[in-house]
């Protein structure tokens, strides 16, 4: 962990400056020949001395306790179950669909490689705030637009029903949602539900198992989730195996360059969204 590592390395430089300084500017304002002809005394009980011990203490307990606390939490993080695959995730930011396909295309024959989804927004990066509206109801909830291959790559489960389907037209109008919807909601059968959102009337198909969707030190919201099309991808997203994981985000940034060469790059890993929580 870099930044736990930099914190911790600041610490000590800092303690031991802190440290030393004083002793220094104090020893080296004696004068040799008054200690060598026994008329210094050193001892006493000096106020600013006990003061600036004290407070060299303070910093000391306080890197130690907060170095602790923060590998625990790196601990905590690494070992949560977020109800999806964090691992060898990459991300890049998009603009539109062209752009979306001209990158999708450039890294299909890339064997670091494993999968690829585009989506409206990306878990713990751009979900939305929205209205839903069933059963006479308004709730507020958390909104992901999805394209097709997203909860596969992420790796997603179902808890009941189906997922999106490419081949189903019908789909544009459908809706999945997340258990703890269905438990705020009071659903005992979600399935063939109808709820409406920004006017429009959506048929849920599925629930999927809660997942983390943004940060874990925060509970799990009711969420809403649609299938969205190309036109509306703001995010490519690929997996790769976690050794690969390097390789892969140089040859995604050669190729942004190549094809795009006077936009800014803007991709991501998962773990850096992830460490935002630390």
């Amino acid at each position: 962990d870099v930044p736990l590592l930099a914190y911790i390395a600041i610490i000590l430089v800092v303690t031991a400056l802190l440290g030393g300084a004083y002793p220094a500017f104090y020893i080296s304002s004696f004068r040799p020949s008054a200690i060598f002809r026994g008329k210094l005394r050193f001892g006493g009980s000096n106020l600013f001395t006990r003061i600036l011990l004290g407070v060299q203490v303070m910093i000391a307990l306080t890197a130690v306790l907060t170095g602790l606390s923060f590998a625990r939490n790196a601990a905590f993080q690494e070992n949560l179950d977020r109800g999806y695959d964090r691992q060898g995730l990459l991300g890049c930011r998009i603009d539109n669909a062209a752009e979306f396909n001209r990158l999708e295309q450039a890294l299909q024959s890339n064997p670091k490689v494993e999968d690829m989804a585009g989506s409206a927004n990306h878990l713990g990066y751009s979900l939305r705030g929205k209205d839903l509206e069933a059963r006479g109801e308004r709730y507020e909830i958390l909104y992901m637009g999805i394209g097709k291959d997203y909860l596969d790559m992420m790796d997603i489960k179902m808890a009941e029903g189906r997922p999106f389907r490419e081949e189903l037209e019908s789909d544009n109008q459908a809706m999945l949602v997340n258990e703890r919807l269905v438990q705020e909601f009071g659903w005992e059968q979600p399935i063939g539900q109808q709820a409406v959102m920004d006017s429009v009337t959506y048929t849920i198909i599925g629930v999927v198992k809660d997942f983390v969707q943004q940060s874990a030190f925060d509970p799990v919201a009711p969420l809403a989730l649609t299938r969205v099309e190309p036109e509306d991808y703001q995010f490519l997203m690929v997996r790769t195996r976690a050794e690969n994981l390097l390789a892969l985000e140089k040859e995604l940034r050669t190729e942004w360059a190549r094809l795009f060469p006077f936009k800014a790059y803007r991709g991501f890993f998962q773990d850096e969204i992830l460490a935002q929580e630390l």
